[in-house]
């Protein structure tokens, strides 16, 4: 047994009596998050009200809190391990408030993710937070996110082959009896390729001002040292065949030694270890809530856009240089000029690229010119431009229907893209979002 295990055991049984009827699964819930936070700001009030008579330089070396919230650092910190090793699907353990969303979304390898929590209730009302935003239509592949009502205890054979497992502030919560079965469900049933794990550093509460064996949340069953959280982690590997890494997020130079706030262990599967056996049962007990398929654009109807968004602007620049090639004033600050033989308009890629449903598609001038030429059209010897023949009209008066139908198109059709060239061109483009609000 560990020696975090052994130290835990030595707990009064009436303390852990208290406990054991909560809730087993959680995840960094905004009670505990909150928590956290506002130890931040409590110590530094606490600090202020026993400070009279110290000298000015002590009150001065303070800690007043995280730059970048807590949870924020914990969700960035695992989805960077995730995306090192391109996983392609997840399962979240002790997902209450589906917060890990934010950032898990943002694996370009991400294919599938399982959000697991014991608190159906709390699940079910943060689902909210699995709408797709507009920054999802970004993503090349699809993103499935499957809910379930489920317990970290009990295996669920539709949990087997993922390629990672995240619990994210959920082990503390757990009593010894139900840690050790935790275990034997990720390490040994599950066996994923990437296990990656937080939890407090109680070495960092004095940071906070709270006394010796107080913990950040009334759930906790313990909060483990340093030292303790790497024997549970080292016992991991030896017992089930993976090798460990140690890292964590929160970081104060105010008081030495005290390490991370949030410390987290990164698993990786060892190939060729013989792991105890487990019965491969095949057993559904988590109860399905939800599925929500994220958006997602492929390279060829990004090509496909790009395409029609061209030949719509190089139309458009065409018919506008015929009714106003006339009235230079005009055309200022848009760089169109016509060519030697008068029969075209040089459009530059600078011009192109101002447009949402061009940049978009095309990251630079120098791929929106390679697009151009192996699409057909021509470009200016110096490859900045694109020659775009004159749309020629029968009469120089523009019939008033087709002036309206040019006004039509200019008003409802191109109003997005004309906004946002707007932006671009005053240095900003904001992409509106259902929720940004970091608690």
């Amino acid at each position: 047994m560990s020696d975090a295990m052994t130290n835990f055991q030595t707990q009064s049984s009436s303390d852990r009596n208290c406990c054991s009827n909560t809730h087993n699964i959680s995840n960094g819930t905004d009670e505990e998050t909150c928590q956290e936070e506002s130890c931040d700001s409590s110590a530094t009030e606490n600090i202020a009200t026993k400070e009279d008579g110290k000298n000015t330089d002590e009150k001065h070396s303070k800690f007043t809190g995280f730059g970048i919230p807590l949870n924020v650092q914990r969700y960035e910190a695992v989805r960077k391990e995730l995306g090192k090793e391109n996983v392609e699907s997840c399962i979240d353990f002790g997902s209450s408030e589906c917060r890990v969303i934010d950032q898990f979304s943002q694996i370009a390898s991400l294919k599938q993710l399982a959000l697991v929590d014991l608190d159906r209730n709390t699940l079910v009302a943060n689902l909210h937070r699995l709408t797709p935003r507009l920054m999802h239509y970004s993503r090349s592949v699809q993103l499935t996110v499957n809910v379930y009502e489920g317990d970290v205890t009990k295996y669920d054979s539709r949990m087997k082959n993922y390629d990672a497992i995240t619990m994210i502030e959920l082990i503390e919560h757990l009593i010894p009896e139900d840690l050790k079965k935790c275990c034997n469900t990720v390490f040994n049933q599950l066996r994923p390729k990437l296990v990656v794990v937080t939890t407090p550093n109680c070495q960092f509460n004095v940071v906070f001002g709270m006394t010796a064996g107080e913990m950040r949340h009334w759930d906790h069953k313990y909060e483990w040292t340093m030292a303790e959280f790497q024997s549970w982690g080292d016992e991991m590997c030896t017992s089930f065949g993976y090798k460990v890494e140690y890292t964590g997020v929160g970081v104060t130079d105010l008081v030495p030694d005290v390490g991370f706030c949030s410390q987290i262990a990164v698993f990786k599967r060892e190939e060729g270890f013989l792991s105890k056996p487990s019965v491969d049962l095949h057993q559904e007990v988590y109860k399905y809530i939800t599925k929500i398929d994220f958006p997602f654009t492929t390279e060829e109807s990004k090509q496909n856009i790009l395409s029609e968004s061209v030949k719509y602007y190089l139309r458009k620049y065409a018919c506008d240089w015929n009714i106003l090639g006339d009235h230079p004033e005009e055309l200022d600050g848009r760089g169109l000029e016509e060519t030697n033989d008068s029969n075209s308009v040089k459009v530059p890629l600078s011009e192109l690229m101002l447009y949402s449903s061009v940049w978009e598609n095309c990251k630079d001038r120098k791929a929106l010119g390679d697009f151009l030429l192996s699409s057909g059209y021509t470009l200016s010897s110096d490859g900045e431009s694109v020659l775009v023949e004159k749309i020629q009209f029968e009469s120089n008066n523009y019939s008033s229907s087709s002036d309206e139908s040019l006004n039509e198109d200019d008003q409802y059709g191109d109003a997005e893209d004309d906004y946002s060239r707007s932006l671009l061109i005053g240095g900003t483009y904001k992409v509106p979002c259902i929720e940004e609000q970091w608690d």
